[in-house]
């Protein structure tokens, strides 16, 4: 897929949840992040990218995360739970 539709925004969020599903955490990182940079208005993908700081246990910057996905979509209930 990645050859093919590398700038695909779906192929881009199954590569980081296979990514992410698979424990490379630093490669779902990597995705989410690209993902944010080429549609800032991914509220899914800031969620996503909030649960894999805080498995890195990067509090504050998954806090932001959640707080991001929340101004994007807020009425998430993903994004309020997992900031709470």
């Amino acid at each position: 897929s990645l050859m093919e539709r590398a700038d695909d925004p779906e192929t881009q969020v199954l590569l980081a949840e296979s990514l992410y599903r698979c424990g490379n955490l630093l490669g779902a990182l990597e995705r989410y992040h690209q993902i944010v940079e080429h549609d800032h208005d991914d509220g899914e993908a800031w969620v996503q990218l909030g649960c894999v700081r805080a498995e890195l246990n990067e509090l504050d910057a998954a806090a932001e995360a959640f707080r991001i996905a929340l101004i994007v979509q807020p009425d998430d209930p993903d994004a309020h739970w997992h900031l709470a």
